[in-house]
């Protein structure tokens, strides 16, 4: 995606990922190549979150980018990962080559998170 000089943004109320073995991914956007969010603006947003299903994967925010003078925030209120085995993944963006982020902003926030199920993971960064 390029998003030079843009905006792209993601805004989700009360959302629920429940169903066993669900996967749902949320701003996975161009995971093999970078996303060029040079001087643009990136904003995921979910009001309220639950990932309850059995062996479940939510899956946000997650990609390679170039964020050079540019914002890139994921703010998420109230959060709970309570399925069986189940996996939250958030921000975890450029996991195989690194994130320029030379002037830019990168902003994730976590009002209210509960990670409670059964070998559940729960990863920020």
């Amino acid at each position: 995606m390029n998003n030079r000089h843009g905006s792209s943004n993601v805004k989700m109320g009360k959302f629920s990922n429940d169903g066993a073995y669900a996967t749902t991914n949320i701003g996975l956007q161009n995971l093999v190549a970078k996303i060029n969010n040079q001087y643009g603006h990136r904003d995921i947003t979910l009001d309220q979150a639950q990932n309850s299903g059995d062996h479940s994967v939510l899956n946000v925010a997650q990609s390679s980018m170039d964020n050079s003078h540019g914002s890139s925030n994921v703010n998420m209120g109230t959060f709970s990962n309570d399925g069986n085995y189940a996996v939250t993944n958030i921000g975890l963006q450029n996991l195989a080559a690194r994130i320029n982020n030379q002037y830019g902003q990168r902003n994730i926030a976590l009002e209210q998170a509960q990670n409670s199920g059964d070998h559940s993971v729960l990863n920020v960064a």
